[in-house]
């Protein structure tokens, strides 16, 4: 077994707010005393998409003016989760990193770890339902298949 506690840097992935605070208190068990964490966020561009529908109906310029906004809210919410949870672990003495992106989870998410290195990445990526996950895999198959490094899911 590996002594994931001795690890000197961790990448929490951040994709949604909701379960960011339990993916930091993951994140800080699995990190040494005065270890790096970086805090990547990543923006999927298609949400605002999923908000707003399909083009039937809409008016195109309509259409993109509306997931331009929604893009926009995405990236505040971003950006306030990503600085709580970046004041949280800096107050308990960690160095702190911190990304926002927008773009494809996983791709982000590998680039990160690659030019990071960390040992660990502790992600809230799962939109899946537990018992999907057991009839089909792990969503974060693809994310362990590009880092090369261990992943979990908080």
């Amino acid at each position: 077994p590996v002594d994931l506690t001795a690890k000197a840097s961790v990448l929490l992935a951040l994709r949604r707010p909701e379960g960011a605070d339990r993916a930091l208190e993951q994140a800080l068990q699995h990190l040494a005393p005065g270890g790096c964490l970086s805090i990547c966020y990543v923006v999927d561009p298609n949400l605002a998409g999923y908000f707003v529908g399909s083009d039937a109906g809409v008016y195109a310029r309509l259409r993109k003016r509306c997931e331009s906004e929604m893009l926009k809210q995405h990236r505040k919410e971003a950006l306030g989760v990503t600085a709580r949870s970046a004041d949280s672990a800096r107050a308990l003495g960690y160095e702190v990193k911190v990304v926002v992106r927008v773009g494809d989870f996983a791709r982000v998410t590998a680039e990160l770890a690659e030019h990071l290195a960390p040992q660990l990445v502790v992600t809230t990526r799962s939109r899946r339902p537990a018992w999907v996950r057991r009839l089909i895999g792990s969503p974060v198959d693809p994310l362990i298949e590009a880092t090369a490094v261990t992943v979990l899911e908080a």
